[in-house]
């Protein structure tokens, strides 16, 4: 430790030691293990050794410059994160481990591991049962001990077990009982329920000593035929059973139940309408709620609605509220650009659309657009204060035709946010980033805006850019450099720290060092390509069609989207741009345009795919017109590729192994020519596939001329 750091003392070095592990045996491990691995106190992790991490955290607290406290990469998110558990491939962080779905030992799903039980893991819910198990067998052993031991010695456990659950079915009830039941009285008056239930009966049984029960109704001894309700304890002379809620009455000249407050020659039942069970019903079978929805009936439509919504004094459905709620913000006889999106707003789902309108925001705006007081224009929308709510109805009133499409306006405003972002830079390093932001960044996006070109995923990607590279120049100025005076250690350091971000910043200090702001004689480490995963198995792989064929119960979207990454090897980020224009009809034949030829889709993914695209949310965005065959929330874009590639893992598929599985096989199986046409890949791809997969192709077009015409 003195060689690295020379500035230290031995005198510190010798108290950090002895602080970071006091004990001899410690510190011989450690020394060993530094023997073993020289670079782990400046290079390696030493969060996977407990000693060595508190030793280069007590250096850093004292002055250390290279040795310092540094986690491994996790394999499964590639950040620099504490280790919880090692694997054959390294070691994962508590995230990374805790997404993994396993089956449950206790109900079989594919769930998060919350505990380990001797016979496999236990997902959270199995996990609370099993303890709430041990706990009621705490209790009812609780209770029977104390049973046994001062009323009836001669009883089982089975009889006990009976008894209990008899008079206290529920765990709380019988939690009551275990603490009622510590210390009884000879005399109950007045007696708590579950205890009261228990001594009526053990009456009937064996038991001896039991204390004495005092009629709640009459002051007399409850004896052998007394009933316990809510209200008390009564004798025989005094219960009367209601036949409705089976509770007892104390005024038999009284037509209406003491506790139900119902006619007691009501009888219970399942419900005509309904069909619950145990209601109580009227002369024409139906239960409360039944008959109070059929009486209630909407002002407006006269349909019957419940619950009702009091508007302007009145009672409507939701429907109707929703009606009456938009006449005030946005009237029928409005301009036609908001006409298509007022018919978009009574169509969506009423209960959350009417509360979007009651916002002061979108009531304000949708208002003022109305009347005049502000132009339908992006112009004047981005004079109002930015937000999110702002952003959302300027994409309703785009996907409505109110507004034109300017993704020219996104990059300027993307323009302003990311100049301000590397303001807090300092000179001349703030001009250089501000270059590259305006030629290299924006420029590219400009040119993708002008093809026409998706813009989400590339202005997601330019402020994620934009940040990794701001921190980096910021930490150099941190460490008293700049851009032209960077050092080799301050790259290695940033992309150790970070490897996972430090693919974000490698083209700027490209562009940097052809431009002379970045010293040439720096090596910039390699792009990072991700942990490489294996192909998904044969056989589970096709266990997956099988089950993508005939299950119906799965939502269209993912089966359309699991069956174009299983059987035909498509990319999540293509798959959520694909539009209506993509799927062609002709002759009862559905073909999907995934490259430059047209693939025919077999049935049952020919009708699924033409029923895109499916919406699950009823909101004022899926009312509205969209190209896109999986639409996400928001009006006028697609599904983001994180977004559906976790509705597949939820599915038990990994989309990246049964890509690689598929093309494995594709390869295989068809030329490579005809497979970069059909799955839109590049066709030196579709040779180093073809490569992996055992294909030779190279005798193809003699094979061919050889056979004979038909």
């Amino acid at each position: 430790m003195a060689a690295i750091e020379p500035h230290l003392e031995t005198v510190v070095i010798e108290d950090v030691l002895t602080r970071a592990a006091a004990a001899p045996r410690t510190v011989r491990r450690l020394a060993e293990y530094l023997v073993a691995h020289p670079q782990s106190l400046t290079g390696g992790p030493t969060s996977t050794v407990p000693a060595l991490h508190r030793l280069a955290e007590h250096l850093a607290v004292a002055g250390a410059r290279q040795i310092g406290p540094r986690h491994p990469v996790c394999v499964g998110c590639g950040q620099s994160r504490a280790p919880h558990l090692r694997t054959g491939d390294g070691w994962l962080c508590s995230s990374c481990h805790g997404r993994i779905l396993r089956p449950c030992h206790g109900c079989g799903e594919l769930r998060r591991a919350y505990a380990r039980a001797p016979a496999g893991p236990l997902c959270q819910s199995c996990t609370n049962r099993q303890r709430q198990r041990v706990r009621d067998t705490t209790v009812t052993s609780t209770i029977a001990t104390a049973i046994r031991a001062v009323y009836a010695p001669g009883l089982t456990d089975e009889v006990l077990a009976g008894i209990i659950q008899a008079v206290a079915p529920r765990p709380l009830d019988r939690r009551l009982l275990a603490t009622q039941i510590e210390a009884v009285p000879a005399v109950l008056d007045p007696a708590p329920l579950p205890l009261s239930r228990l001594i009526l009966t053990l009456v009937g049984t064996s038991a001896a000593g039991l204390p004495r029960l005092i009629c709640s109704g009459c002051g007399a001894d409850a004896g052998p035929d007394g009933h316990a309700s809510s209200t008390g304890v009564d004798c025989g002379p005094c219960a009367r059973a209601c036949p409705g809620c089976t509770r007892s009455y104390r005024k038999p000249g009284e037509r209406l139940c003491s506790r139900c407050r119902r006619d007691r020659h009501r009888h219970r039942g399942t419900c005509t309408i309904c069909q619950h069970t145990d209601q109580i019903l009227d002369a024409h079978g139906r239960c409360h709620h039944c008959r109070t929805r059929g009486e209630r009936r909407c002002v407006d439509c006269g349909e019957p609605a419940t619950p009702m919504r009091d508007i302007d004094g009145v009672g409507v459905c939701d429907q109707c509220a929703l009606r009456r709620t938009l006449d005030r913000i946005l009237p029928e006889q409005t301009s036609a650009p908001l006409r298509q999106l007022r018919q978009a707003i009574l169509a969506a789902e009423p209960g959350a659309t009417r509360a979007w309108l009651t916002r002061p925001r979108a009531a304000t705006i949708l208002g003022d657009l109305h009347h005049g007081r502000l132009e339908c224009s992006h112009t004047a929308l981005d004079t109002q204060p930015p937000g999110r709510d702002l952003e959302h109805l300027r994409a309703l009133l785009v996907a409505a035709a109110a507004l034109p499409a300017d993704p020219h306006r996104l990059i300027d405003r993307l323009a302003e946010e990311l100049t301000g972002a590397v303001s807090d830079c300092g000179e001349p390093d703030r001009r250089v980033l501000r270059s590259w932001i305006r030629w290299r960044l924006l420029a590219r996006l400009r040119n993708a805006a002008d093809i026409g070109a998706e813009l989400t995923a590339p202005i997601y990607h330019a402020r994620a850019t934009v940040g990794q590279v701001t921190a980096f120049v910021t930490g150099l100025h941190g460490a008293g450099r700049a851009l032209a005076t960077c050092q080799q250690a301050d790259l290695d350091g940033f992309f150790a720290a970070a490897p996972s971000t430090g693919s974000h910043i490698r083209p700027f200090l490209t562009w940097a060092q052809q431009r002379r702001h970045l010293p040439r004689t720096l090596h910039l480490p390699p792009s990072r390509r991700g942990s490489p995963a294996a192909p998904a198995d044969a056989e589970h792989r096709w266990g997956i069609a099988r089950r993508l064929v005939h299950d119906d119960t799965l939502d269209t979207s993912d089966r359309v989207a699991a069956a174009l990454v299983v059987l035909y090897a498509q990319p999540i980020s293509r798959i959520v741009t694909l539009t209506s224009v993509d799927v062609h009809t002709l002759d009862g034949a559905v073909t999907v345009a995934l490259g430059p030829d047209r693939l025919e889709l077999p049935e049952p993914f020919a009708t699924l795919i033409t029923r895109l695209p499916h919406r699950r949310r009823h909101g004022v965005a899926a009312h509205l017109p969209s190209p896109w065959l999986f639409p996400s929330a928001r009006a006028g874009s697609h599904a983001t590729p994180g977004a559906v590639s976790a509705r597949l893992q939820r599915l038990g598929i990994q989309p990246r192994a049964m890509r690689q599985a598929a093309l494995i096989q594709l390869a295989a199986e068809i030329p490579p020519a005809m497979l970069a046409g059909l799955l839109g890949i590049h066709p030196t791809t579709a040779v180093k596939w073809t490569k992996l997969g055992g294909g030779n192709w190279t005798t193809y077009a003699a094979t061919r001329s050889r056979r004979p015409e038909p």
